[in-house]
């Protein structure tokens, strides 16, 4: 399978040049606002919606302990048990609209 593509900065402040008719400052800080904007959603865990294409959706986990065999010193390994307490976490899956879906082919997207 090959390498993902990656859309960074440079390519959405050229498309709010070219589609948006901003220029170079303004379209740098939409940029910046609109990461503000999905990082303060981070921070406050909540569902961001993103036009028509897709929803960003928080998966709260809960706490639980990591247990562990060995620890690692000068001399090598040595067996010791221990146990770590991991707190509750926040992760984001996306999921896309199925209207989006269906009015655009995705060539490389296979189901199963």
């Amino acid at each position: 399978m090959s390498q993902p593509k990656v859309i960074l900065r440079n390519k959405f402040v050229k498309a709010l040049m070219e589609k948006g008719g901003f220029s170079f400052t303004q379209a740098c800080r939409a940029f910046d606002c609109m990461t503000g904007v999905i990082a303060d959603g981070v921070v406050t865990g909540s569902q961001m919606r993103l036009g028509k294409v897709g929803a960003l959706l928080p998966v709260r986990t809960g706490s639980r302990e990591c247990h562990m065999g060995f620890r690692r010193t000068k001399d090598g390994v040595e067996q010791v048990k221990r146990v770590f307490a991991i707190g509750p976490r926040l992760r984001y899956r996306f999921k896309v609209f199925d209207k989006f879906l269906e009015k655009n082919n995705l060539d490389w997207f296979e189901e199963g």
